[in-house]
């Protein structure tokens, strides 16, 4: 669920956003007990609002929690674009570490997500908030990363 199809990159048979069953059942068979799923936040909307999440696109995500929780694979939900934010570019409008919009949108994202999942606790479903931050300083990164676990400690202190 990284790869939106309007970036311009080739065709990704796996832009629809979905994950299928036996991925899960191949990690646990192979041992392995960890899955990061790299979100777009552009592929879970629905229109052009950044916090207007389709229902089908979250269902995408429920089904890889359930399975992780299934076959004893920790799920971590890890945002490689947010508003305002991408690990491979700074194309985003309103940089995160600076624009109080970008910021509202991202708390709206994870306030969202942490509503969704609350209960699931934190040895299945981990969240993380934007991949490697380059091109923020380190005090706006703390301001922003306080603001967001801020959102996400009020649906769900225990997260």
């Amino acid at each position: 669920m990284f790869r939106c199809p309007t970036t311009g990159l080739a065709p990704d048979p796996r832009v629809d956003g979905h994950f299928v069953e036996w991925e899960f059942k191949a990690l646990h068979d192979w041992g392995f007990n960890f899955a990061r799923l790299p979100l777009d936040y552009r592929i879970l909307i629905a229109g052009d609002s950044w916090t207007n999440l389709s229902g089908q696109k979250m269902k995408h995500l429920d089904d890889a929690v359930r399975w992780g929780r299934q076959y004893g694979i920790h799920v971590q939900i890890a945002f490689h674009r947010i508003p305002g934010y991408c690990i491979l570019d700074q194309t985003e409008a309103f940089p995160l570490g600076t624009s109080p919009v970008a910021q509202k949108a991202a708390c709206k994202l994870w306030a969202a997500f942490a509503k969704r999942w609350k209960g699931v606790p934190n040895e299945v479903l981990s969240f993380n908030l934007f991949n490697e931050p380059a091109g923020i300083d380190g005090e706006a990164y703390a301001k922003v990363v306080k603001i967001m676990a801020g959102a996400i400690h009020k649906e769900d202190p225990d997260r």
